[in-house]
């Protein structure tokens, strides 16, 4: 996957705790035009050295060209609280 060319957007407020009660989880969430193969986050607090692996789902708008888009997301469950993380 060419990831500058295939990622549509980033939804960043999607960037969510996956429980209030779990610090150090969120879900990762971004749309493709591609049906691509997998839908995985690579991450760390320097280097990427960690991925997780999630879903996508399809998605088609309601407008006259009937886009079909796909909505990937990842759970990242091993973060630690107060660190700063990269991310792709």
């Amino acid at each position: 996957m060419n990831k500058s060319r295939d990622i549509l957007f980033i939804l960043k407020r999607q960037m969510l705790p996956v429980e209030e009660r779990k610090p150090g989880s969120l879900i990762a969430t971004w749309v493709t035009f591609n049906n691509t193969n997998e839908s995985t986050v690579e991450y760390g607090e320097g280097n990427l050295v960690r991925s997780k692996s999630g879903y996508r789902t399809k998605f088609v708008d309601s407008g006259p060209q009937k886009r079909e888009l796909y909505i990937h997301r990842v759970i990242l469950d091993d973060l630690e609280p107060g660190k700063t993380y990269r991310k792709f």
